[in-house]
């Protein structure tokens, strides 16, 4: 028996899918990845190198992909990627070719100095490769009910498709999306239109009197929205209103980021629930420059209580976050930590949404300023997973 482990290149691109649609859903033919994932499915070096196969005997048993990009947080870019996508045809299982796939995987983010690593699966599967809950989500449930007391006589807001070649509408869409605290690179504007069209969505152009006012991706019935933005927080909150209320679903479902402080609290007002949940399961591979960001995109949303904090983190040195008011950095030194935690304790603690006490005990300095700091703003769009 003959095991080959190699990167893809083009002319695998349907072998790949057929591959995936099997192992997920039972048959090849599913669509269900092209219709989910339709920004990764390019047959060119480029896209199918981002995929790491095992053969056997020729025959392609299993795959993964590792999905890299820059994500802006604030002021400072970090290299992100996704690792995802990972299955083994039912007859190759229980030959160890999962783990495999993954050490592989997990040797192509070190090497190119990847920051932040995501995915979503079982914890208990892959918290043995680094990966723990991280972020935080908000989700609100807004009814017609909620947004028709709040705009009783109507919005005046229309919506129509955004197409593929509709560059006009696109530039727009790019330019609201970018104004977010953080945004991953969405590459051309056929990346972005794919991107926009994950899981089965599809973008819609808002218009408040003929002039463009925001934007939205919505389920094909209308009930989930995806994504959203606008040029104005009020405007934003009405469209979301208006959408419900045009919409054939007595409410929808939409996520808040902790960066959208004015739109949360407009809709925090207004909606029928408001929770929270974690985002997405991280492997951090770079404590400090993560941790650097966040905290410096914390300092500018709001004044930090001044202080200093030195955490060990087991395999990595001793992380320090400081704050002064209206600054904060993060870094990495060779010096005695405070408090030493494992990486994944640290994970969950310091870019998850549990307060710290919640996470690991703390000496008394360092409990009193994390559960100052703590959560940074971190979240995911789940939009963006390749």
């Amino acid at each position: 028996m003959k095991i080959e482990l190699r990167t893809l290149h083009s002319g695998e691109m349907f072998a790949l899918s057929a591959l995936l649609n099997t192992a997920f859903t039972g048959a090849a033919d599913t669509r269900h990845f092209e219709e989910g994932l339709p920004k990764m499915w390019v047959d060119d070096d480029e896209h199918m190198a981002r995929h790491i196969a095992v053969f056997e005997d020729g025959v392609m048993a299993g795959a993964v992909g590792i999905y890299p990009y820059d994500v802006q947080i604030g002021t400072k870019t970090l290299r992100f990627a996704t690792v995802g996508n990972i299955g083994v045809l039912k007859e190759y299982r229980g030959r160890g070719y999962m783990k495999l796939l993954m050490d592989a995987a997990m040797e192509v983010l070190e090497r190119e100095h990847i920051d932040v690593s995501r995915l979503g699966g079982l914890r208990s599967r892959y918290e043995h490769y680094g990966y723990e809950m991280c972020g935080t989500n908000y989700n609100i449930r807004l009814s017609k009910r909620n947004a028709e007391e709040a705009y009783p006589g109507g919005t005046g807001i229309t919506f129509s498709p955004v197409s593929e070649d509709d560059h006009a509408a696109l530039a727009l869409v790019r330019r609201w999306y970018n104004t977010s605290a953080i945004a991953c690179g969405r590459g051309d504007d056929t990346d972005l239109y794919r991107t926009l069209c994950a899981w089965k969505n599809r973008p819609y152009l808002a218009r408040l009197d003929g002039n463009p006012i925001g934007y939205l991706c919505a389920s094909p019935d209308g009930s989930s929205v995806a994504e959203h933005g606008a040029c104005s927080e009020d405007l934003h909150t009405e469209m979301l209103c208006a959408w419900v209320l045009q919409g054939s679903a007595y409410e929808i479902r939409a996520e808040l980021y902790p960066w959208d402080i004015g739109l949360c609290r407009k809709l925090g007002m207004i909606c029928e629930s408001f929770s929270a949940v974690p985002a997405t399961q991280c492997k951090i591979l770079s404590p400090d420059r993560f941790a650097d960001a966040l905290l410096s995109l914390k300092a500018s949303m709001t004044p930090l209580v001044p202080g200093s904090v030195s955490l060990g983190i087991a395999d990595f040195g001793t992380l320090v976050m400081e704050a002064d008011g209206g600054s904060a950095r993060a870094y990495r030194c060779d010096a005695p930590a405070d408090d030493t935690l494992d990486a994944l304790t640290a994970a969950r603690m310091l870019f998850g949404m549990m307060p710290p006490d919640l996470c690991a005990p703390l000496s008394e300095n360092t409990a009193r300023l994390l559960s100052a700091w703590l959560p940074l703003p971190f979240s995911w769009n789940g939009q963006d997973r390749v």
